[in-house]
């Protein structure tokens, strides 16, 4: 059961004021129902003569209402009843302003419309609420558009508008329900992502508010400028027209934003119709921040650089098969972000160790701007030396990348998803160095070949790593040493596992 926050009991006499929230009523704005489950929005109103300075309200259910999620508010619930109280910036109601809310939960399958009124002492119950006073832009009906209301304000961001910056895949308008000229649809992979830019005025907290609709349920992290920050469930609405909204809380930095909404499942995301963002005083940023360039050629410039954050830059400029391993033997070899789909001729992508890699660098080469769709086979091979720059793998089969002789490795601005095993292996003498990564579901980040003694060096910098099954570095040797500094966990595991001469770490924190 979600529990009261400690700081609501620290305020008796706010919350036992007839006199505070006698100004304020609720009404149910709308319902969305699908199988088992519901969201419902609900606006709350100062219908008063002064200023509220913080209001709750109870939404009153005919079942439990199995709450998981919600935005806007500060959410508890007891028996039938949820009960809602502001969060910092939507507190304050001038008279006439309104807030709104919302949240997500399940049902029995015999869903009834819950009922909402005003809180302390006051019975009042009005349907209606009065509008709060907005000013907007637009410069086109497909636009994005902000209003103040309510102590915090709003930014809604359409597809093809100012600060819609790209999606991996098209803008379509094949189901109804949406708003604007149509929705983003993107590719059915892991790591394909619909990209914002946000200008905000100062460091804070913001509200993303994703409008969507999916028959499947479809997982999604946040990056932000290169971070991963937040995430977003994206339950199932049962159908592809039928649209609701799931919310996530992440951190913003004054100034220009580069915001990623990331698919971690290989269906890739939900069709998403808009973003509000909500907070102080968002606007639409410049998604030239984040540089890219093209090139016709697959062994000349790069196609798209990383801006410096963590992860790959690259979006998906077009597809190619891959029967054969392809060699890069010298200089670079430029991907021009292609998505290079390994076929069966290579492996299947399981944990087989007789697969054959998607891409083989030898003797110092460098490979960049690659994308590696869902048939992971046996990754990248490593021999002699090498570098790896802007890379992704959108389903890592085997493993995402395996050190096969002696020599110095470069990885870098690299993201990998939903592998099984390890994300790197290592099978020989190696000074291994990886920086600005984002690895997520995997056995382990990193496992030196079981049972061998022979030296190793890794050192890992500014890196996002979630979810590893075992932990982050494993040796069997005495003589192998790593280094993780700058990074964030989350259910990592333990750091160092095993034998090793040396492995440290600092500057860690969790997310």
């Amino acid at each position: 059961m979600l529990r009261i926050p400690k700081a609501w009991l620290a305020l008796p006499l706010v919350l036992g004021s007839t006199n505070l929230y006698a100004q304020v009523t609720c009404s149910i704005s709308n319902t969305n129902v699908w199988n088992n489950g519901y969201t419902v929005n609900v606006n709350v109103t100062n219908t008063g003569s002064s200023q509220v300075g913080s209001w709750q309200v109870p939404i009153n259910f005919s079942e439990p209402p199995q709450v998981s999620s919600g935005w806007n508010a500060i959410l508890s619930t007891n028996g039938n009843t949820v009960t809602a109280g502001n969060i910092g910036w939507n507190g304050n109601l001038n008279p006439g302003q309104s807030a709104s809310f919302g949240f997500q939960g399940g049902h029995d399958g015999s869903f009834v419309e819950p009922t909402c009124s005003g809180g302390g002492s006051s019975t009042s119950s009005s349907s209606s609420s009065s509008s709060s006073s907005t000013s907007s832009t637009s410069s086109s009906s497909t636009s994005s558009s902000s209003s103040s209301s309510s102590g915090g304000s709003e930014l809604l961001i359409q597809e093809n508008a100012s600060g819609f910056c790209r999606v991996d895949g098209s803008i379509d308008n094949n189901n109804s329900g949406y708003t604007g000229s149509g929705f983003a649809n993107t590719e059915n992979q892991n790591g394909s992502a619909v990209e914002y830019a946000l200008n905000v005025p100062s460091n804070g907290n913001y509200l993303l508010d994703a409008r969507y609709a999916s028959a499947t349920t479809r997982s999604a992290s946040v990056v932000v400028n290169g971070s991963s920050v937040g995430s977003f469930s994206f339950p199932s609405t049962g159908s592809w027209t039928s649209w609701t909204v799931d919310s996530a809380n992440v951190p913003l930095k004054g100034g220009n934003n580069i915001v990623r909404i990331v698919a971690t499942n290989s269906s890739g995301l939900p069709n998403i119709d808009s973003l509000k963002v909500i907070g102080t005083n968002p606007s639409a940023g410049s998604c030239s921040s984040n540089s890219s360039s093209t090139s016709s050629s697959s062994s000349s410039s790069s196609s798209s650089s990383n801006s410096g954050g963590k992860g790959s830059s690259c979006r998906s400029t077009g597809s190619q098969s891959v029967s054969s391993t392809i060699k890069v033997t010298s200089g670079t070899f430029d991907g021009n972000c292609k998505t290079y789909n390994p076929t069966s001729a290579l492996g299947d992508g399981s944990q087989s160790e007789s697969q054959k890699p998607a891409f083989r660098v030898e003797n110092g080469a460098t490979l960049k701007n690659v994308i590696l769709g869902n048939n992971g086979v046996d990754g990248i091979h490593v021999y002699n030396g090498g570098t790896l720059d802007n890379i992704r793998w959108t389903n890592v089969g085997e493993d995402a990348m395996t050190v096969k002789s002696e020599g110095n490795v470069t990885v870098s601005n690299i993201e990998g998803y939903d592998g099984s095993d390890k994300f790197i292996q290592v099978n020989a003498v190696t000074n291994l160095k990886v920086s600005n990564c984002i690895v997520d579901k995997m056995g382990k980040f990193l496992r030196q070949n079981g049972g061998k003694t022979f030296a190793m060096s890794v050192t890992v910098d500014n890196c996002d790593i979630s979810n590893m099954g075992e932990g982050v570095f494993r040796s069997d040797s005495p003589n192998a040493t790593a280094r993780i500094t700058n990074s964030r966990l989350k259910n990592a595991g333990d750091i160092c596992i095993g034998k090793w001469k040396s492995c440290t770490s600092s500057n860690i924190t969790s997310f």
